[in-house]
């Protein structure tokens, strides 16, 4: 996929270059997702992810990590003019310069990254004016004061694709916040959470962040005591890594199944079901999913072949677990 063509080509005109900035943060966010391989793999691998050369004109895959990110972002604000620089410190990030100002863009930082919310329509936190202001260099800290905030809204409401996800969001929120009046089991909040979420966005992490994030805000202490993930993962044919996660809710002594996929909805499994998918390839780490001995265990690098059972009974596996044998890092085209 050539990014420079694709971004730039549908960038809106008569924008001003913060303006432009923004554009193209929200369009990376959109396109990208961290990569489920880094922290999956092989030291060799993993450290090829930081050396491996890239084209802009001809990215092959949607997920990436923050190197890539960083020179994508770098590249695109050089070549329409905006002074910018990718600062390392073990983390690489991007700042750059508006109105002799310097603003900070790190779209890959922390756990619940701006690479999910803008896929699921949240305020982003790591798009704005940095808190120091003494040179490009400066720390990737940004100042997120009302007036900041206001402008960037500003800005977004020029920029339908992500502002219709922003007023979804804040409809999902406003939905989600009578979960706190309503007298219901944790299961009958978490089947109406996934309900009112629907199908799920691409990437794995950023979408059990996104969900993970809703538990925090709308659950009470006691109910997220009663709530364990637990990832299954297989490397494929192609070295890449798809990541499920299995949502346990323990109610009563009663457990509760449920998958988080990218571009799925939250679907609920017995545990019979759940074993099925080591048929697959998938296996867990060392955390064990309540209630269920699987039968297979995660080896990082290592290609996880399906069981001879998948080309002996590939037409009795349940068709709402060949949906999870989609390969999660696809190939980017126009």
């Amino acid at each position: 996929m050539n990014i420079k063509e694709s971004i730039l080509n549908d960038m809106p005109v008569n924008l001003n270059k913060l303006e432009q900035a923004r554009y193209i943060y929200l369009k990376l966010g959109t396109i990208f997702s961290f990569s489920t391989k880094f922290n999956n793999t092989t030291e060799k691998e993993y450290l090829s992810m930081y050396t491996k050369k890239y084209n802009i004109e001809d990215i092959d895959s949607n997920q990436l990590i923050c190197k890539l990110w960083s020179l994508l972002y770098s590249e695109l604000l050089t070549y329409i003019g905006i002074e910018n620089k990718i600062v390392k410190s073990g983390h690489e990030y991007v700042t750059f310069r508006y109105n002799n100002e310097i603003w900070v863009a790190d779209a890959t930082i922390g756990n619940y990254t701006d690479l999910s919310k803008i896929k699921y329509g949240d305020t982003t936190s790591n798009f704005g004016k940095s808190i120091k202001q003494n040179g490009l260099d400066t720390v990737g800290y940004v100042s997120n004061t009302p007036d900041n905030m206001e402008l960037l809204d500003s800005i977004d409401k020029k920029f339908d694709f992500y502002y219709q996800k922003k007023l979804e969001h804040n409809k999902l929120r406003e939905n989600l916040h009578r979960l706190k009046e309503m007298d219901l089991s944790l299961k009958a909040k978490m089947d109406y959470m996934f309900t009112k979420i629907g199908t799920l966005q691409s990437g794995y992490y950023e979408t059990k962040e996104y969900i993970k994030d809703l538990e925090y805000e709308f659950l009470d202490s006691n109910d997220l005591k009663k709530i364990n993930g637990v990832e299954l993962k297989r490397t494929n044919k192609k070295k890449e890594v798809d990541i499920i996660q299995c949502i346990t809710i323990n109610e009563n002594e009663e457990l509760f199944y449920y998958i988080v996929a990218p571009n799925q909805p939250v679907s609920q499994f017995s545990s019979t079901d759940i074993i099925k998918l080591a048929i697959l390839g998938y296996s867990i780490d060392n955390k064990a999913i309540p209630g269920i001995n699987f039968p297979k265990k995660f080896t990082p690098g290592k290609i996880s072949n399906k069981l001879i059972k998948y080309r002996l009974f590939k037409d009795k596996i349940p068709k709402k677990l060949l949906i999870y044998d989609e390969v999660q890092n696809s190939k980017l085209s126009l």
